[in-house]
C-alpha cells in the first residue's frame, strides 16, 4: 500500500512524491520456524518537466528502510528461509532527454535520452550464518547493486527505418555481503536497426559491443 502526490508548478513543471510500505513473506519452512515478514518503507520525492520544443527532464531522490530481511530458501545460493538484518537503500535518479532534429530543424527525428542513477545501499546490522548472506558488518555495501549506472540512447528515425545507438555504463558491485569479491565495472555499446518492411513485418538487427 502507499499514497502518491502531484502538484503542478507555473511553467508546465510538476513536484511529485510518495510514501509506499511494503512486505516480502518468507516461505512456508521458514514461516513454521518462525522467521518474521520483512517490511520496508519507502520515500521518494520528485520534480518533472516537458517541453514543448521536444526536451524534458526529471529528477527523483528515493529513500527505502528494510526491517527483519527475509533471506529465501535457495539451494544455488545455499540459504535457508532466516531474518537477517536491516539495511538502508537511498539514491537519485536522473533523466532527460530532447529531440534533436526538432531543435535543430533537421527534418527527422533524433529523439536522445540520458539517464543515471545513483544507489547508496547498505547494511544497518552485522549478519551471521554460514550462507550467502553472512559477514556483513554496518555499512557494508548491498551486494549485486551498483552505486552508479547511466544509459545514453540516440535514435535516427528515417521514414520506414529507425536506427538506435545505445550505451549503458554499469559500477562495479560487490557479489557476497562480507564485501570480499566484486564484478568489475562495464560499458556496453550496441547499435540496433529496425525496417518496417510492410505493415505486418519488421525486420531487427542488432550488434553489441
Amino acid at each position: 500500500p502507499g499514497v502518491g502526490v502531484e502538484m503542478p508548478l507555473d511553467g508546465g513543471a510538476e513536484i511529485f512524491g510518495g510514501f509506499y510500505l511494503g512486505q516480502a513473506l518468507p516461505g512456508p519452512s521458514g514461516r513454521a520456524s518462525g522467521v518474521e515478514e520483512e517490511t520496508s518503507n519507502s520515500y521518494e520525492l520528485g520534480l518533472r518537466k516537458t517541453n514543448g520544443n521536444g526536451t524534458f527532464f526529471e529528477i527523483v531522490g528515493f529513500h527505502t528502510s528494510f526491517e527483519n530481511m527475509v533471506a529465501q530458501e535457495s539451494i544455488g545460493l545455499n540459504t535457508t528461509d532466516r531474518n537477517f538484518g536491516e539495511a538502508t537503500t537511498k539514491g537519485l535518479e536522473l533523466l532527460a532527454g530532447a529531440d534533436l532534429g526538432m531543435l535543430g530543424g533537421l527534418g527527422i527525428g533524433m529523439p536522445l535520452t540520458v539517464s543515471a542513477t545513483y544507489t547508496d545501499s547498505e547494511f544497518d546490522t552485522a549478519t551471521t550464518g554460514n550462507d550467502f548472506w553472512s559477514g556483513a558488518t554496518p555499512g557494508n555495501d548491498f551486494p549485486y547493486i551498483p552505486k552508479l549506472q547511466f544509459n545514453a540512447r540516440l535514435g535516427l528515425f528515417f521514414g520506414q527505418t529507425n536506427v538506435f545507438l545505445n550505451y549503458q555504463w554499469v559500477d562495479e558491485v560487490y557479489t557476497s555481503a562480507d564485501n570480499s569479491n566484486t564484478i568489475d565495472s562495464y560499458g556496453i555499446l550496441d547499435l540496433s536497426v529496425v525496417h518496417q518492411w510492410n505493415e505486418g513485418l519488421d525486420l531487427f538487427g542488432k550488434v553489441a559491443f
